[in-house]
């Protein structure tokens, strides 16, 4: 699909890169997968990365002239809304705050509540229907008892919802965690190592990476190298 050609570029950029459209063809036909091999080759091949290095930085510019005050104007009328949103953000955060400890105290109270009242329900349920299937439906006292005690069990079970229903708003359950103690970190260091190799694999290239140029690090080796560019 495309027939390996580059997608279409829009009608400016095509413009800006027009002084250079000879040596973007050429350049793309000396990328043959052959490399350079001659003197002559390469003073040809860096004449071309000259101007390709060339277009892209009269690309650039434009591109940055034509996006900078659009970028510019989006910075300063975010900035207007910056400070209001941001007093919203302490609002919010503080009133959730100084509701916290009573809000969770009550939601524990109603959930262990409706918890009590249903499991309470659960058992005058199970009762009320040992009692239908005993009853003989010759005794009206025991037909009615049996359907006295559900009408009494289902009106539990709606008390138990209702209860659930009015929890506070606004709360939930967060997964938290802490390290068990002083050697909580080590002993964590030592489950990764075992169970998340991929993990350790991750954090180690990073941080070598990170730190090869200042630091001595053990198991790796550092040495210069030149290339092109």
């Amino acid at each position: 699909m495309g027939h390996n050609n580059p997608p279409e570029e829009p009608a400016r950029s095509a413009a800006i890169l027009a002084p250079f459209n000879a040596y973007l063809d050429e350049a793309a036909n000396w990328l043959d997968g052959i490399p350079v091999e001659t003197e002559d080759q390469l003073e040809a091949v860096d004449l071309l990365l000259a101007n390709v290095k060339a277009a892209e930085k009269a690309l650039l510019q434009a591109r940055d002239a034509a996006t900078k005050p659009l970028h510019d104007a989006w910075k300063a009328e975010l900035a207007q809304w910056k400070a209001a949103a941001d007093d919203l953000e302490r609002l919010k955060k503080g009133l959730a705050r100084i509701a916290n400890d009573f809000k969770v105290k009550l939601a524990d109270l109603r959930e262990a509540e409706a918890r009590r009242i249903r499991a309470e329900a659960e058992k005058s349920i199970q009762a009320a229907k040992a009692l239908a299937r005993d009853a003989d439906p010759a005794d009206i006292y025991a037909m009615r008892t049996a359907d006295a005690a559900r009408r009494e069990a289902e009106e539990a079970m709606r008390a138990a919802r209702h209860i659930e229903k009015t929890r506070p708003k606004g709360i939930r359950t967060v997964r938290k965690w802490a390290y068990i103690d002083a050697e909580g970190r080590r002993s964590a260091l030592h489950w990764i190592a075992r169970h998340d190799r991929d993990a350790m694999t991750e954090f180690i290239d990073s941080y070598v990476a990170r730190s090869f140029r200042n630091k001595d690090i053990d198991g790796v080796k550092v040495w210069d190298e030149r290339e092109a560019y």
